[in-house]
């Protein structure tokens, strides 16, 4: 299992933002269905959330881009490792109860600790924000907020990253850590923490798909075309939603010049509140052809393996028939 950690800044812009994501006192976007979660409650504090750090770091700042805080998001092993292989029933992959031959909560335990030792290490414990466990996404991960105050009591983020080579460093320091507490591989000088690509996670778009079986992949043969249609249908039905909306909207601007003297408040109203609707649906729009597009290329790919598969078995029958014929010719 590889070990990731990546690495995010955190000033008086973002740092607000940080205690709703980790607490999950607001749901994130990329939070998957409850029955795809590691724990049924998706969330674990292990040092509970310190505002009064953040404060401390804010009195000890002398500029108003300063660094206040720094956040680790420490990963070991990736969704394929933590989940089974996605079936019709399970979209997102049912969570293993084992990795590696060991309890998966045993092993989730395992890298609070580790990141909990690295981060001590690191910073001491004083300086620590809070560390939360996240059960609810693809694979389980650890969140590490802390203050970057050193030892003489200043507020310097540089004295942890300060350039490539100083980063690389600290991780290669955090995986020893680790290493005291699970068994996972680091490539020295490699990036880790890369920024996750959304359409790759548990249950989407690219991410790992269900294995269907011949009759399931049969009857997608079939039904890969209707799906294709109904998308062409839904993003023609909103082209002319939008075609209406726009129409509505000339009229209105057009009777609006004719009457701008008078400033008739209630078809400002109208024409306004129909140029944002407009807007919605062609945003909506724009957004349905994304994911359209992305569809209809794959299932039409899948369509394309499906009937090639056909064609191999067709072969192979034929094959077969042509190989019972011969002795009968024989006889």
């Amino acid at each position: 299992m590889k070990f990731g950690l990546a690495i995010q800044k955190k000033n008086r812009n973002n740092i607000n933002g940080v205690e709703n994501h980790n607490t999950r006192l607001k749901p994130p976007e990329k939070q998957l269905p409850k029955e795809a979660w590691f724990t049924k409650a998706g969330h674990h504090s292990v040092v509970k959330f310190d505002k009064s750090k953040i404060v401390h770091a804010r009195g000890l700042s002398k500029r108003k881009d300063a660094v206040l805080g720094i956040e680790f998001s420490f990963q070991v092993g990736n969704q394929t490792e933590w989940r089974d292989i996605p079936t019709l029933e399970h979209p997102c992959g049912r969570p293993k109860a084992m990795i590696d031959g060991k309890p998966a909560r045993d092993v989730m335990e395992a890298v609070c600790r580790g990141a909990k030792e690295a981060m001590e290490a690191e910073f001491g414990a004083h300086n620590i924000v809070s560390i939360d466990l996240h059960t609810d996404e693809s694979s389980p991960h650890v969140h590490v907020v802390v203050t970057p105050v050193t030892k003489e009591g200043k507020l310097q983020a540089k004295q942890w990253l300060n350039g490539y080579d100083s980063v690389a460093e600290l991780r290669a320091r955090a995986h020893v850590c680790m290493l005291n507490h699970i068994e996972c591989t680091y490539t020295p000088g490699d990036k880790g923490g890369e920024p996750l690509d959304e359409s790759m996670r548990a249950g989407g778009v690219n991410g790992p798909q269900p294995q269907l079986s011949w009759s399931q992949k049969a009857a997608a043969v079939v039904s890969v075309p209707k799906i294709i249609t109904e998308l062409k249908k839904q993003v023609e039905s909103y082209r002319k939603e939008l075609a209406v909306l726009f129409q509505q909207v000339k009229r209105l601007t057009k009777s609006l010049r004719n009457e701008v003297s008078g400033r008739k408040k209630d078809k400002l109203d109208a024409a306004v509140a129909a140029a944002e609707k407009a807007r919605d649906v062609a945003e909506k729009i724009n957004s349905i052809e994304r994911s359209g597009k992305l569809q209809i290329t794959k299932l039409q790919r899948e369509n394309t393996d499906l009937m090639r598969d056909n064609n191999q078995l067709a072969e192979q029958n034929n094959e077969l028939k042509s190989a019972v014929r011969k002795p009968e010719l024989k006889s």
